[in-house]
């Protein structure tokens, strides 16, 4: 009835860590938690200009903390992305993972890998993103 967690490993600034793989989700997130024990530290930047209100599937608004940019990699490309990571105060999403990627990076990812996707969580995410 309740299937398994779609978590991948990844690399976040070269430090590898566990993500939820969140079709889902409009936005990527990284916890306060991991932010804080990042080495270098990216600037903690403000989305204030943006007036962005984040809320989860239940309607609860989410608070965060700002954003930071970032490089992604995981073992799916042979390459990294730069992208930006809302800074949020939740705890780890499933138990371990530190990241939530959503479906702005679910979907640049989609278009950057052209072949069958050999890692059955990043292609159940790529085809929940076809529907």
């Amino acid at each position: 009835m309740v299937g398994d967690a779609n978590l991948s490993t990844i690399t976040i600034n070269g430090k590898e860590t566990t993500a939820l793989i969140d079709s889902g989700s409009q936005v990527s997130v990284v916890t306060e938690t991991f932010y804080s024990r990042m080495t270098p530290k990216p600037e903690l930047m403000s989305l204030h200009e943006f007036d962005l209100e984040l809320k989860a599937a239940n309607s609860t608004r989410i608070p965060y903390s700002g954003y930071i940019q970032a490089t992604i990699g995981s073992n799916i490309l042979d390459m990294n992305i730069e992208t930006i990571l809302l800074v949020a105060p939740v705890s780890e999403s499933h138990g371990s993972a530190h990241v939530i990627i959503g479906t702005n990076i679910i979907r640049y990812m989609k278009d950057l890998y052209s072949d069958e996707c050999p890692d059955d969580k990043w292609k159940a995410a790529f085809l929940a993103r076809t529907v």
